[in-house]
């Protein structure tokens, strides 16, 4: 299969899937509309500022893969978490679940102003158009603002299960630039 097919193959299981988490979260009672055109996607990847990102393998890899710039004819330009758009919240996951983030909490991961520098925080990861940092699960579970399961019936659920001192020693770490993978037992 060529690139570009793969591409379009790509292209067409994520928008599949932010209209399933679209109709999940109207269910839980968030609104989102996704753009579908290049000239709005400039505003952002929907009207009130929700992107939704597929990432099918983190469940075998312990990580996710959040997007930081892109390479593009000129060379490197910011995208994913540091394009400057109307997005504030990330949604990432499967169908299994997917996770809530603020786009300020996953540009603070990174570590760096402007995300076109390398992280110095968690592992560099890069493909052969984007580049970015790999997640551990372990710190996404208490960096979330929710986690949606395939059963939940409320936004919110998740967040208040989890130990909130754990929640903090990760984000006072993370907001120092230091990795709390050690305080987590990774």
């Amino acid at each position: 299969m060529s690139w570009a097919e793969r591409f379009g193959k790509d292209l067409e299981r994520g928008r599949e899937y932010e209209d399933y988490v679209s109709e999940r979260l109207w269910g839980l009672g968030l609104a989102v509309m996704t753009y579908g055109s290049v000239v709005y996607q400039e505003k952002g990847e929907s009207l009130n500022g929700v992107e939704i990102k597929y990432e099918g393998v983190f469940r075998r890899t312990g990580r996710l893969y959040i997007e930081c710039r892109q390479k593009k004819s000129k060379g490197w330009e910011v995208s994913g978490v540091f394009k400057r758009d109307n997005t504030w919240l990330w949604v990432i996951g499967d169908y299994e679940g997917f996770y809530l983030f603020t786009k300020i909490d996953l540009q603070m991961m990174h570590g760096s102003e402007d995300g076109l520098w390398e992280t110095e925080i968690f592992d560099e990861a890069s493909t052969k158009n984007t580049s970015g940092y790999f997640l551990p699960i372990e710190v996404a579970n208490y960096m979330c603002i929710d986690y949606v399961k395939e059963l939940s019936i409320v936004l919110g659920e998740y967040g208040m299960e989890r130990d909130f001192g754990k929640t903090r020693l990760v984000r006072g770490k993370l907001a120092r630039g230091e990795n709390p993978k050690w305080d987590l037992g990774i």
